[in-house]
């Protein structure tokens, strides 16, 4: 990738990564309470669920969110159940899916400003750099 087009991106990460800190301190009461209420549902139905026999009991419950949704840019997370054999259970199903959009305003602006950016570099910043960079903005949200 250009030298120059890393440097405006890493800019305008920074940037990004601030205004989501911002956004997340600003609404994190109401987003927590609705987060409750979601992973309440969630516990009701799997009762109704298990009542009905239509599951087993379960081990482990897991919101997962796959690489591949960042990248198609639909930021839901599967609800995922599984029972003590874990990721070796065969009957593991996704229970519900939770729409976290909300958190990820600034990401998506991101990667609007970076393919918008890459117009100014043709031949030199692919949109596979930038899926990579957007990635990798990722793992960075992860790091302590």
């Amino acid at each position: 990738m250009h030298e120059d087009f890393i440097k405006q991106a890493l800019i305008k990460r920074n940037d990004s990564l601030i205004k989501t800190e911002k956004l997340f301190i600003a609404n994190k009461s109401r987003w927590f309470a609705a987060f409750s209420e979601h992973f309440q549902s969630i516990c009701t139905e799997i009762v109704k669920q298990q009542s009905e026999s239509s599951i087993p009991d379960i081990s482990r419950l897991e919101y997962i969110m796959m690489y591949t949704n960042f990248i198609n840019r639909c930021y839901i997370a599967e609800v995922y159940v599984f029972d003590d054999k874990l990721y070796l259970d065969k009957n593991q199903r996704v229970i519900s899916e939770y729409d976290v959009s909300f958190l990820f305003i600034y990401f998506d602006e991101l990667w609007d400003n970076l393919i918008s950016l890459r117009k100014y570099y043709i031949g030199k910043v692919t949109n596979r750099e930038i899926s990579a960079f957007m990635i990798e903005t990722l793992v960075t949200l992860r790091e302590p």
